[in-house]
């Protein structure tokens, strides 16, 4: 199912009907919707998806210490993580999103100063080579996809997820080189009235409202963490222009105008393959470059050559 609602009324029905096989989804069932709906009817749920908390490697265990801690201290980011500080594969994505958008702001900022548009930005994402990423280093394929070779299998226990296993794949694509964007005639400065403008094009409400919401609150700790950029001996405070696209199709365009006409040199997001796909040409045609957290459907970077995506494929 595309949506956690619908995925929670199937795990009742399923358990209402007593059906005893094993239920396997992919990436949406990683949500604390799912443990709610799973919890006490001893059905055998299983998801796979982009991280697992309990991984101890180095930018993995500092990422999730960090996010626990900014959580529990702050009521409101808490709730929309579904009322608990488990961490999401979303809200990782979300966190690593961000630090790769600020990769490239920082290298076209470097390069032409105050000159710079969302244009080098977009050129500077190609050339991105991030190995600190609590989801595994990424850079990007010649499609705009992150080079990666790993899903984690976890199983819906009574109120958490717990690791089952690790999947991995084959993947021998190169990091790709940066297209030619000269002929797009419209962009966005990188510094807009003395600031940078990151957008956040994601689902607060609707079907995937609760996904989204735990994608958001990654990007949101990771400005935290970096919430300025100096170049040219310079500082500049990074904003995040927050736009719910609510879930919709239909609302993709005027959700991403906005993000736009807001200024953003770059967008995050979204939670939610249809609706990034349905963004894309806005991007594109604004010349602002997007990247996608955990939008798997190979269609948002196919042929879209301002989309960028961190996650692993369908």
């Amino acid at each position: 199912p595309n949506s956690t609602t619908v995925a929670s009324n199937l795990i009742t029905q399923a358990a209402d009907k007593g059906i005893d096989i094993p239920l396997m989804a992919g990436d949406t069932w990683e949500s604390s919707v799912i443990l709610d709906a799973a919890k006490g009817t001893g059905l055998d749920v299983y998801c796979s998806t982009f991280f697992d908390e309990n991984d101890n490697s180095g930018a993995a265990k500092a990422f999730v210490t960090g996010f626990k801690s900014w959580l529990n201290s702050n009521a409101q980011m808490k709730t929309n993580n579904g009322g608990n500080d488990i961490v999401a594969a979303v809200s990782a994505l979300g966190f690593d999103a961000y630090n790769v958008a600020y990769e490239a702001i920082q290298a076209a900022l470097d390069a032409k100063g105050e000159a710079a548009t969302s244009l080098d930005v977009a050129t500077a994402l190609w050339a991105v080579d991030f190995k600190d990423a609590a989801t595994g280093s990424i850079k990007f394929d010649q499609t705009g996809d992150a080079i990666k070779d790993t899903a984690y299998v976890k199983k819906a226990n009574e109120g958490a997820f717990a690791f089952e296993t690790v999947q991995s794949v084959a993947n021998n694509a190169s990091q790709g080189k940066a297209l030619d964007y000269s002929g797009l005639a419209t962009s966005n400065p990188v510094v807009k009235d003395g600031k940078i403008y990151v957008g956040v094009y994601q689902p607060q409400s609707g079907a995937n409202g609760a996904g989204g919401k735990q994608e958001v609150i990654g990007i949101q700790y990771a400005n935290e963490v970096k919430k300025t950029i100096t170049a040219g001996g310079k500082e500049y405070t990074i904003e995040l222009v927050i736009v719910d696209n609510e879930s919709d199709d239909n609302k993709a365009v005027s959700a991403a105008s906005k993000i736009v006409a807001d200024g953003a040199c770059v967008s995050l997001g979204s939670y939610g393959s249809g609706v990034s796909i349905a963004a894309a040409e806005t991007f594109y045609n604004a010349g602002v470059p997007a990247i996608g957290c955990s939008c798997t459907n190979t269609l948002v970077t196919e042929g879209h050559d301002l989309y960028f995506r961190i996650c692993f494929l369908d």
